[in-house]
């Protein structure tokens, strides 16, 4: 047996969320960007990216590293919840160091500043991700809470943009309704936390869990904010280099993809503390011998899905937009090809970090996120999205072969 029956029964939670993931958008992609039109879809989804960006800073890799000590500490409470306070406390101060930072560049830049409320209002959806502990569930593995939360605060969220966005000037309506629904949930959550696990936010403040935490999520943290350019930061890119036209067709072809490298979340989450219990406890046969298992399924799946994307990409947009050209139809072909190593960079990262190769891990996405800077503000700009849509590809593919080499099977390696 490969994984477990907690472990499958953690996946099945977390793929039922994700196909939610995948149904939602295609009810309220179409709705979007026909009432906001491509323009105003493009700043919707400018914010949208930029606050999961700055997700990633108030994340500061905790999701991974706290996540890991935490399946190590099942059972110790204590420890747990002194943990959890250490972590919440340095997300939100974190979130009040951007809110600052954000309040001196507005006042300095005076043609950004129609866009005050909007930034705020995005900030909102980061603090709602602070509150919502993910990271906790899926150190207990329990991971029937989170699909249960989510999937009444994205049915809310869904319904409630057909009810406040009507006109082209409601992208800012859009992103509040996405942060009230995430907000709540975390609130929540937060009760069940103590209510079921005992777990809770201590008064007495350890400084020095807080340094240890912050120590051990640099790394991590330094990883996922390069990485974060090849994810959100591109449609950030594309629009500061081609406009919100570009933008859009950006982002429209990213959420048809990412609807499909979603589906691998579920898999790296679920078994993400598994992978560290079976390593830390040098259980190497089984843990190589699922590396090589999702390798080969991943990419089956992938190239196969791939394919079909390639086929009918032109039905496919016309299906969720409403819309297509030659531009948009090619811009998603090219995100079809990516796809396959995208998928393939979401369960990697699951088993460098279960092997604590959290320098490499952070030396993979410097190099990575030097190369990406280059060669996308240079084909973006000759090529506008199709030249973004090219830079990831060539990107994804450099990141799956040096992962490849970090997660290598390292009994198989000759001694000098």
């Amino acid at each position: 047996m490969i994984i477990d029956k907690k472990v499958s029964k953690n996946i099945l939670y977390l793929l039922i969320l994700q196909g939610l993931n995948y149904i939602l958008p295609l009810i309220s992609i179409p709705y979007l960007t026909r009432v906001l039109g491509l323009n105003n879809f493009g700043i919707y989804t400018f914010f949208w990216a930029l606050a999961q960006y700055l997700t990633i800073i108030t994340d500061y890799g905790f999701n991974y590293t706290a996540t890991r000590k935490i399946a190590l500490l099942q059972g110790n409470n204590k420890q747990i919840s002194s943990l959890f306070t250490s972590v919440i406390l340095t997300k939100l101060f974190l979130l009040v160091l951007i809110f600052l930072v954000s309040l001196i560049a507005f006042s300095m830049l005076p043609h950004i500043q129609e866009y005050w409320v909007v930034f705020n209002v995005s900030l909102l959806i980061v603090l709602g991700n602070i509150l919502f502990p993910v990271w906790v569930f899926q150190g207990l593995e329990e991971m029937k809470y989170i699909t249960i939360f989510n999937i009444i605060a994205k049915f809310i969220a869904t319904g409630s943009l057909f009810i406040f966005v009507h006109k082209q000037t409601d992208y800012t309506n859009a992103l509040f309704i996405q942060s009230v629904g995430v907000i709540i949930c975390g609130i929540v959550s937060i009760y069940l936390i103590r209510k079921l696990f005992k777990i809770k936010i201590q008064f007495r403040v350890d400084i020095t869990e807080i340094k240890e935490q912050v120590s051990e999520g640099k790394d991590v943290f330094i990883a996922q904010l390069l990485g974060g350019l090849f994810g959100n930061g591109c449609v950030f890119i594309t629009g500061i280099v081609t406009g919100p036209v570009a933008a859009g067709y950006v982002a429209l072809a990213q959420k048809i993809e990412g609807s499909i490298v979603g589906l691998s979340q579920p898999i790296a989450q679920g078994m993400y503390p598994y992978l560290c219990k079976l390593y830390n406890n040098k259980n190497y046969e089984q843990f190589f011998t699922i590396r090589k298992t999702i390798t080969l399924f991943s990419s089956t799946v992938g190239i196969t899905l791939s394919i079909i994307i390639m086929l009918f990409a032109d039905n496919i947009l016309n299906l969720i937009s409403g819309q297509t050209n030659p531009v948009l139809s090619t811009t998603l072909k090219v995100f079809s090809i990516t796809m396959i190593f995208t998928t393939l960079n979401v369960l990697y990262n699951s088993f460098i970090l279960s092997m604590k190769k959290n320098e490499e891990m952070r030396k993979m996405y410097l190099f990575s996120s030097i190369i990406f800077l280059f060669i996308s503000l240079l084909l973006t700009k000759l090529t506008g999205s199709v030249g973004m849509a090219i830079s990831l590809l060539i990107i994804s593919i450099f990141i799956v072969l040096y992962s490849n080499i970090i997660t290598r099977d390292f009994r198989s390696i000759p001694k000098n």
